[in-house]
C-alpha cells in the first residue's frame, strides 16, 4: 500500500491531485483544513494495488460493520470488569484505612469521571459491584440506518456535524442505500465545499438551500427515489431561539425527520445542559457524541444523557472520513464512562 498527502487551495483541487496520481482506487484516510496566511486543504490518501475496491474508491473500515451484518450488539467484553471492580474495592479499602470516609471516596471517584454532583448522589447508596449494572440499565443507546430515515444533525459551531454526516452517508452508501444530502449551512463556505466534494466522490446528490421554505421542495424531490436523506444545519449559538424556531418549521411540515443533537466531548457539557430548553424547540430524538479522541474523561456522556433522556446513536473518535465512527450500546458506553476513572 502506498500512502501520500496532497494539498490544495480547496477540497476539489486536493482531490483532483489524489485522483490524478492514485486513480479511482484511492482510499481517503484523512482530511484536514490548515488555516494560516493561506487556506490549505490537506488530504491523506492511500492505494493498495492488490486490492479491488468496489465502493467508488472508498474503503469503509469502521466499527459500524456490526450494522452491516445486522447482528445484535453484544456486551463489550474488551476488558475484565470484575478485575476493575476488585481494583475499585481495593482502592476504597486503602483510602478507608487512611481515615477517609467511604462517601467522600466514592464522591471523589465519580467526580474524577466527570459526572456531575446531582447524578453522583444516585450512586452513593449502592454497592460498588452494582455501579455498572445501574448505569448500563439506565443508558439508552443504539441506532440503525434503515429505509425511510431522514436524519438532521443540529448543534453549535465546531461540534463536527458536517464531518459526521459525511461518515454516515458513506456508510449508508456502503450498505446499498440511496442517499441524498440537503445543506442548510450557507454560512460556512468551507463546510459547503467539503460536503460538495465528498458527495461528488460518493456519487450522491447534494443540494444547498437558503431557508426552510425552499427545503420542502428539495426534500420532496429527494424523497421520490432516496432511501435515506441527511440534513446538515448551520452551527449557531444555542441561545438563538429565532434560528431554532426556523429549523423547527421543518417538523411542522409533518415530515419524518429525526433530530440528532450533536455534542462535542471537547466542549463543556454545561453548554448543552443549559441549552436543553432551547433545543427542545426542535424535538431532539437522539444524541451523537463527537471528538471522543479529544476528551480526557467521559462523564459528560452520562450527564447529557440524564438531562435529555434521549437515546445515544453514535460516537465519533477522530477526523478520518469515512472511518472514526462507532455504533454504540448501553454496555459499551458504560464501559467507556467508568473505565477511564478506574485506569487513572
Amino acid at each position: 500500500m502506498k500512502i501520500k498527502s496532497f494539498t490544495g487551495k480547496s477540497y476539489s483541487e486536493a482531490l483532483d491531485l489524489v485522483k490524478k496520481e492514485f486513480g479511482p482506487d484511492a482510499v481517503i484516510l484523512e482530511t484536514e483544513e490548515i488555516k494560516g496566511k493561506d487556506f490549505i486543504v490537506k488530504i491523506t490518501a492511500a492505494v493498495d494495488y492488490d486490492s479491488n475496491y468496489n465502493y467508488k474508491g472508498i474503503h469503509f473500515s469502521s466499527y459500524l460493520k456490526n450494522e452491516i451484518i445486522q447482528e445484535r450488539e453484544c456486551i463489550d467484553n474488551d476488558y475484565d470488569l470484575s478485575k476493575e471492580i476488585r481494583e475499585i474495592k481495593d482502592m476504597l479499602m486503602d483510602m478507608k484505612s487512611q481515615g477517609k470516609s467511604i462517601d467522600k471516596i466514592k464522591s471523589n471517584f465519580f467526580t474524577k469521571l466527570g459526572i456531575k454532583n446531582e447524578f453522583i448522589k444516585e450512586f452513593m447508596d449502592i454497592n460498588d459491584d452494582e455501579i455498572y449494572e445501574k448505569m448500563s440499565s439506565e443508558i439508552k443507546a443504539g441506532y440503525k440506518l434503515s429505509n425511510g430515515k431522514t436524519v438532521m444533525l443540529v448543534g453549535p459551531t465546531g461540534v463536527g456535524k458536517t464531518t459526521t454526516i459525511i461518515k454516515l452517508a458513506s456508510f449508508a452508501v456502503k450498505i446499498g442505500k440511496k442517499v441524498g444530502i440537503i445543506n442548510l449551512d450557507s454560512f460556512r463556505l468551507g463546510a459547503f465545499e467539503q460536503m460538495r466534494v465528498f458527495c461528488q466522490l460518493l456519487g450522491i446528490p447534494f443540494c444547498s438551500v437558503n431557508d426552510v421554505e425552499e427545503f420542502k421542495y428539495v426534500y420532496s424531490e429527494f424523497s421520490k427515489n432516496k432511501n435515506i436523506i441527511f440534513i446538515d444545519t448551520t452551527g449557531r449559538n444555542p441561545k438563538d431561539k429565532n434560528y431554532l424556531n426556523k429549523l423547527g418549521k421543518i417538523r411542522d411540515y409533518g415530515l419524518p425527520v429525526e433530530v440528532h443533537l450533536t455534542v462535542s466531548l471537547s466542549m463543556q457539557d454545561e453548554i448543552f445542559i443549559k441549552a436543553k430548553e432551547n433545543y427542545q424547540l426542535l424535538g431532539i430524538d437522539y444524541i451523537i457524541f463527537t471528538k471522543l479522541d479529544e476528551a480526557y474523561s467521559y462523564g459528560s456522556i452520562y450527564n447529557i444523557f440524564k438531562v435529555y433522556d434521549k437515546p445515544i446513536s453514535y460516537l465519533t473518535n477522530g477526523q478520518r472520513i469515512p472511518n472514526d465512527i462507532q455504533a454504540v450500546s448501553p454496555s459499551k458506553l458504560t464501559n467507556l464512562i467508568l473505565r477511564r476513572g478506574v485506569i487513572q
